[in-house]
């Protein structure tokens, strides 16, 4: 029997990530998530980096296979990860996938979504419609005109 420090420490992040999706629905942790005293998002993260290093070098190959280089993961840890979550490694930003998902698993498990967007106001007043206000001010502001040839920006109001 071969031991290997490597295959011990991604196993151990295996089940760490198998219990993070078990509760979250997903494999998409923050990189500060900690399971178990485990760094499971700094693990996920990792994986996702050295997925992504072994597309390239697939890719720099020329479809030629691409064995297990340095910092690249091998075709059986993939496997492995996409068992778990088959969205675990997004090729668009993974923030954008986890609000995805929590999304999807909101409406799954019954809930709803809110029928009116909301957003803070900058000013401090709370939440407020989007669009609030929007008609009001488009009449108000004052109405642009096209620079005369050779006017620079700062001749415009000495007419």
């Amino acid at each position: 029997m071969v031991w290997s420090h490597q295959d011990v420490a991604f196993e151990e992040g295996l089940t760490a990530a198998r219990a993070w999706v078990a509760v979250h629905g997903h494999l998409l942790p923050p990189a500060t998530a900690v399971w178990d005293g485990y760094p499971v998002g700094a693990w996920v993260k990792n994986q996702r980096f050295a997925a992504r290093a072994a597309d390239a070098n697939a890719q720099r190959r020329a479809g030629l296979a691409v064995g297990s280089s340095a910092g690249a993961l091998t075709e059986a840890r993939r496997v492995a990860l996409e068992e778990i979550d088959p969205g675990w490694c997004p090729v668009w930003d993974a923030g954008w996938q986890r609000c995805f998902r929590l999304v999807q698993n909101l409406l799954q498990d019954g809930g709803a979504l809110p029928v009116t967007a909301r957003q803070s106001d900058r000013a401090g007043q709370g939440p407020r419609k989007v669009g609030d206000g929007a008609a009001a001010r488009m009449g108000t502001a004052p109405a642009r005109t096209a620079m005369a040839p050779g006017e620079r920006p700062r001749d415009r109001g000495r007419r």
